[in-house]
């Protein structure tokens, strides 16, 4: 009997630490829950968003609206103040004036969805940070429109409190990992 408990415990420990762990090296199609988001063709991107945008990095879109893949794949996490999921620093490059007009839609039923991000701090053509806010887990889909250019891509907002729970831990880690780095760097015992 206490072998069976140790085993779900252990079991239970290694579902925790695989949700708290970030996803970055997975594949777009084990993350996303529809189509999986794949980089445009190097060679008809246009030369400005491939070499001064893009730097070699892959990318999603067309004419005036792109979008640096990499950032599209961040894992999302728990933001406690405002109460959503965030998926953080996505990268997009806008190629001509106009409104970003960037909304997202639950596909398992209501659901909020806010574009954060502020478009007159940085120049066109050129690039726009943001953060994509979901108030609820589950599968969104995600559209983009500048002008008559757009791009669209699904993604999976994890669900429950022990994923809530898991992204805390995670962001916990990260910031113990930077203040302990910033200690010994300076001659300070680590916490």
């Amino acid at each position: 009997m206490a072998l069976r408990r140790l085993r779900g415990a252990l079991l239970g420990c290694a579902l925790l630490v695989a949700i708290a762990s970030p996803v970055w090296g997975v594949t777009p199609a084990r993350r996303s829950c529809g189509q999986a988001i794949r980089g445009v063709p190097a060679r008809l991107v246009p030369r400005e968003v491939r070499d001064d945008f893009a730097h070699g990095s892959a990318v999603v879109g067309e004419r005036a609206l792109w979008a640096i893949v990499l950032s599209l794949k961040r894992a999302p996490v728990f933001e406690p103040e405002a109460g959503v999921w965030q998926v953080r620093k996505v990268v997009w490059y806008r190629g001509a004036a106009g409104a970003l007009d960037v909304r997202g839609q639950r596909r398992e039923g209501e659901g909020e969805f806010v574009f954060d991000a502020h478009p007159d701090s940085y120049p066109i053509p050129g690039f726009l940070p943001s953060h994509l806010n979901f108030s609820k887990g589950g599968c969104w889909h995600v559209s983009a429109r500048l002008g008559d250019s757009q791009l669209s891509f699904d993604v999976r907002i994890p669900t429950g409190r022990r994923a809530i729970c898991a992204s805390l831990v995670e962001q916990r880690q990260v910031t113990d990992d930077l203040y302990d780095a910033a200690y010994r760097s300076r001659g300070c015992h680590a916490r």
